[in-house]
């Protein structure tokens, strides 16, 4: 089966959904992950589609367990959207995904060994859940912990969009951000 999650982000983690391939089957679930009963400020993050400052680089941690409480079991995923409140509407040049597995449940240093599985070179938000299909499918470790990775840079800031999120009891959310190339 098929099966969309929808992911509310950090200690704060912003909305999230993502497709998931469960064996050979191919039927599609929708499943939301979180409350969504808090919102970032535009220039707050974490913000997935931050343009606060030039470029940004998030990781979001979902915990192996917080998946298993849903009834996950997922051998792949095909795609991902977050929830967008208020979109910014900037291009994001080179607007990345990366996705991994971790064994870590609190994301205090930064995740590698990560696999890109999206990539749009101008990515602009909008309200409602933005959808990314996946380049390449991501094949899930459903034992560890998952890691989402975004990142973009520009060349100017505006705003960050304004996303629905959740509180969470682990550190769940990571980022990096700064007004230069080479984020």
């Amino acid at each position: 089966r098929m099966r969309k999650l929808y992911l509310r982000a950090g200690l704060l983690l912003c909305s999230l959904l993502m497709v998931f391939g469960m064996g050979t089957a191919q039927a599609q679930d929708t499943l939301q992950f979180g409350t969504g009963t808090v919102t970032n400020g535009n220039t707050i993050y974490p913000a997935p589609y931050g343009n606060w400052y030039w470029g940004a680089r998030h990781q979001f941690l979902i915990p192996a367990c917080d998946l298993a409480n849903l009834g996950l079991n997922v051998d792949s995923i095909t795609a991902l959207a977050w929830d967008v409140v208020t979109a910014q509407g900037t291009p994001l040049i080179d607007f990345t995904i990366i996705l991994g597995n971790s064994p870590a449940t609190d994301l205090t240093t930064w995740q590698t060994g990560l696999q890109q599985v999206y990539y749009d070179s101008a990515y602009v938000d909008t309200v409602g859940w933005n959808w990314h299909n996946f380049d390449t499918t991501f094949v899930n470790n459903p034992s560890q912990s998952l890691v989402v990775e975004v990142c973009f840079n520009n060349s100017g800031f505006t705003n960050n969009a304004v996303f629905n999120q959740s509180a969470t009891s682990n550190i769940s959310s990571y980022w990096f951000r700064q007004d230069a190339a080479g984020v």
